[in-house]
């Protein structure tokens, strides 16, 4: 008895021939696509996440870099905007002008709490320290030989010029170099993280995932009706729609994002930049008018850099009216002309043994005088480039705020579409029990 009951007693079939089994039927195939459809909503989420990561890093560090450049061009304009204000001061004589005094000691004091403050930002190690520390080590060389000029001077010795001469020398030839340089660094990784803040791949990621959801999704619709004879499936059909609003959603906001960064690269800070670049060359221009009076007759070739040095703001003042979003630059040109007017004037009194009119036209305050032309270009650029600045900082905060949402919205969505796609499909599956 207990053989023959032995001899008609079943194997127990094993787990993994059981799993196979189940798999065969209808219900098993349901679960199955479930638990693929749920894979592909993690998938999406995933790389929704990815994408507004890496954007967001993007952004931000194309805002730090933005204002490293700027910390950059600062220094160039206010050594620039120094040297003409030493200038000017030496061209007056033992009695130097409190307001060029003033201008030279502001402008190299200015420099050197930025020059501080990019290297907090940008540390001392790798390209940019090493112009950071170059800058800091020549701005000291530079400042002590404007004091020695300063001081033959201030006792009538003819040799201060000399020092002076070597002073914008140098400041021309290596400290302006590497501010240049610094900026220059800087750009390029600007230029980097605009990169990664309006890249592609992360964008063609998301959607190759979102059709490869909406794919399955529509697979699992028609094995449900073919299986189970209904035309539609509320939960799939939910879960297909939540898909579709999160995937224009999360585009819609990446190409916000993507176009803020190009409007405020584009736009804001090229037009920084070229204005900026004017500026250091108009402020070049106008020591170069003082250099030329204290070379008393020898000044042929600061003539020649004052008129190159116009003749190049111009064409940048241009370039900037073309990309600028929210700057005013229509007075720049003609104050601008209004200037050079005058120095025309100072050429022709020099050089018709007029010195001493000439340098009271190049140092006077009425109207008419040098400094009162020049300061309303300057003031015009100023506005301008502030206009911009902000455009660019406008730019960047619009593209942080396209992104913020994001993650958030991707969570609730993949969460939204996973129950509703396990819903529907667990209605059929009870429906076989």
């Amino acid at each position: 008895m207990a053989v023959a009951a032995a001899v008609g007693r079943r194997p127990r079939p094993s787990l993994s021939t059981q799993a196979r089994a189940a798999l065969v039927t209808t219900p098993g195939k349901l679960r199955l696509l479930s638990v693929v459809v749920v894979a592909a909503i993690l998938l999406v989420w995933i790389a929704d996440l990815a994408a507004v990561s890496q954007r967001q890093r993007g952004v931000t560090a194309f805002r730090d870099q933005g204002d490293l450049v700027v910390l950059a061009q600062h220094v160039q304009t206010e050594l620039t905007d120094a040297d003409a204000g030493a200038a000017n001061a030496f061209l007056a004589g033992g009695l130097e002008p409190p307001d060029q005094v003033a201008r030279y000691v502001d402008g190299t004091t200015a420099a050197a709490d930025d020059l501080a403050q990019a290297a907090s930002d940008a540390g001392t190690s790798g390209p940019a320290g090493a112009a950071i520390r170059s800058l800091s080590e020549q701005l000291q060389t530079y400042i002590g030989l404007v004091a020695t000029a300063q001081a033959d001077n201030r006792q009538g010795f003819p040799i201060g010029a000399a020092y002076l001469r070597s002073a914008s020398a140098l400041l021309h030839t290596s400290v302006l170099p590497a501010a240049a340089s610094l900026a220059e660094i800087s750009a390029g990784r600007l230029n980097q993280a605009e990169d990664r803040a309006t890249g592609a791949t992360d964008v063609a990621e998301v959607v190759l995932t979102i059709l490869l959801l909406l794919g399955l999704l529509v697979v699992t619709q028609g094995f449900v009706t073919r299986r189970t004879r209904r035309a539609l499936n509320l939960g799939l059909a939910a879960a297909t729609l939540v898909a579709l609003i999160l995937a224009v959603v999360v585009l819609s906001d990446l190409g916000s994002e993507r176009a803020a960064v190009v409007t405020g690269g584009e736009h804001g800070y090229a037009s920084v930049a070229r204005l900026t670049a004017a500026r250091v060359l108009a402020f070049q221009a106008q020591g170069d008018e003082s250099e030329a009076l204290i070379a008393r007759g020898n000044g042929q070739s600061d003539e020649s850099d004052l008129d190159a040095d116009v003749a190049r703001v111009k064409t940048l003042v241009d370039q900037a009216t073309i990309s600028a979003t929210a700057a005013d630059l229509s007075g720049a040109q003609p104050a601008l002309s209004a200037w050079q007017a005058v120095d025309a004037k100072i050429r022709a009194l020099d050089n018709g043994g007029q010195h001493d009119a000439a340098v009271t036209l190049a140092l006077g305050h009425a109207t008419g005088d040098s400094l009162p032309a020049f300061d309303v270009f300057d003031a015009s650029m100023a506005t301008a480039i502030t206009a911009e600045q902000q455009s660019f900082l406008s730019q960047s905060s619009k593209a942080h705020k396209s992104l913020d949402p994001l993650s958030v919205i991707a969570t609730i969505g993949a969460v939204l579409a996973a129950a509703a796609a396990l819903a529907g499909i667990q209605v059929r599956v009870n429906e076989f029990r």
